[in-house]
């Protein structure tokens, strides 16, 4: 990516007004859906990536267990609806008495559907991903937050409980986000990505001036495509990329 303009001396990257050109078209494998540009992880740490959005596309309602991530809007813009989750913050049905159970994301999640097709680059956790098929269904008690919308260069943050569901929606121009999470997407750590669904049975009430209600989770949705990319020299690397001593 390609930074047009010079940073006066004093201030840092993440405080400088910066332009960065849409870089969506000139992303090697090229596709219409959402790219992720990888760009470096420490396993169980950290991991940091790019995703390209092409004009209004939309990462659906999804999680971040445990996790804390950092985000920068490179180019353009995007809208984010958020939930916080309020603590104790799953219920599970039991898999033996609900015989809706959905399947894993961890086969064909987040993490799995970025990297399909690219060569046989594996993406950080996929080759420790569990191979179970169903999973109990969970339900998230959240309150759910005033939606924002973000343009470049805003800075946004996510915690395991304020933040930490939400949706991404590429404004009419695109958008690039750079994202630090802190540690990664895990499976075996009970890090995996999951999908949710407002759901309105119990109907949603105001609590303390904000919206309280519960999330339901869901199977990836089909009209959801993230692959990964790459552009010049980033991305599309080995996933084996922790410090060496």
């Amino acid at each position: 990516m390609r930074y047009t303009d010079k940073s006066p001396p004093s201030d840092t990257l993440l405080t400088c007004r910066i332009f960065v050109r849409p870089i969506h078209e000139e992303i090697s494998n090229y596709s219409d859906g959402i790219r992720y540009i990888h760009l470096k992880e420490s396993h169980g740490i950290y991991s940091i990536g790019v995703f390209v959005f092409p004009p209004d596309a939309v990462i659906p309602l999804h999680n971040h267990p445990g996790m804390t991530v950092l985000s920068r809007v490179l180019y353009g813009s995007v809208q984010v609806k958020s939930f916080d989750i309020i603590p104790p913050d799953v219920k599970i049905r039991s898999s033996r008495t609900n015989t809706n159970s959905i399947k894993s994301s961890a086969p064909t999640g987040l993490i799995r559907r970025l990297f399909l097709g690219v060569r046989n680059f594996q993406p950080p956790g996929v080759s420790r991903m569990k191979s179970s098929n169903t999973m109990p269904l969970h339900i998230l008690n959240v309150h759910e937050n005033r939606t924002q919308m973000l343009r470049s260069p805003d800075i946004s943050e996510l915690y395991p409980n304020k933040g930490n569901v939400h949706e991404i929606t590429a404004g009419p121009n695109g958008a690039a986000v750079l994202d630090v999470l802190v540690p990664p997407y895990d499976v075996e750590d009970d890090r995996d990505c999951s999908f949710y669904e407002k759901s309105m049975h119990p109907a949603w009430r105001k609590e303390e001036g904000r919206m309280k209600g519960h999330l339901t989770q869901i199977e990836q949705p089909e009209c959801f495509q993230c692959l990964a990319g790459q552009y010049k020299d980033l991305g599309d690397q080995d996933s084996d990329d922790d410090d060496q001593p």
